[in-house]
């Protein structure tokens, strides 16, 4: 019953959330944010990335809106950084929480729309290198990260407004407060 609720609130949600998109993607290999905050966002060869496809919207319009979420995101985090500081992310790699499946064969829909199924075994992941700077622009940290949440589904319960990219979002909150919040 859990799983088919949350795959019931994805599919409502998200082509909610796909309207907002109106930016177009970058057609060259690499992407970046164009931001005020304190970070920068380069999401290279997201053609290859292993799973932003989406249920309903061309692949170059989904990564478009996905790296907008996410980048606000990470903008409103980078707010949050000490003494001026500003980070440098390029993300190689982008895992979507669940997975893109035909409706009619979830038994949930009668669609022959697909839908994202979120289940317990389709973890979110996220691979990227980052560059911690002081305000005088000195390197302070920098590392390659593999991020995944193995019990994403078992943390605080995700509401409606978190939606879309909950998961992720939430996934690189803690990684953000774990490893350059002092």
């Amino acid at each position: 019953m859990k799983n088919t609720a949350i795959v019931l609130i994805t599919s409502l949600f998200l082509p909610l959330s796909l309207l907002a998109a109106d930016n177009s993607v970058a057609q060259n290999n690499e992407q970046e944010s164009e931001s005020d905050s304190r970070i920068h966002i380069v999401w290279e060869n997201p053609e290859k990335f292993t799973d932003t496809r989406s249920a309903s919207m061309s692949a170059s319009k989904h990564r478009e809106h996905i790296f907008e979420q996410l980048e606000a995101h990470m903008a409103k985090l980078s707010d949050t950084l000490p003494n001026g500081q500003s980070l440098r992310l390029k993300v190689t790699n982008l895992d979507l929480a669940g997975r893109v499946e035909p409706g009619r064969f979830t038994g949930l829909v009668n669609t022959m729309d697909d839908i994202r199924v979120v289940r317990e075994i389709d973890i979110p992941r996220i691979t990227f290198s980052y560059e911690l700077f002081s305000a005088k622009g000195e390197l302070i940290k920098e590392d390659n990260v593999k991020l995944k949440d193995m019990n994403f589904m078992r943390g605080p319960s995700i509401r409606a407004k978190d939606a879309p990219f909950a998961y992720e979002k939430r996934m690189l909150t803690q990684w953000f407060e774990d490893n350059l919040i002092s």
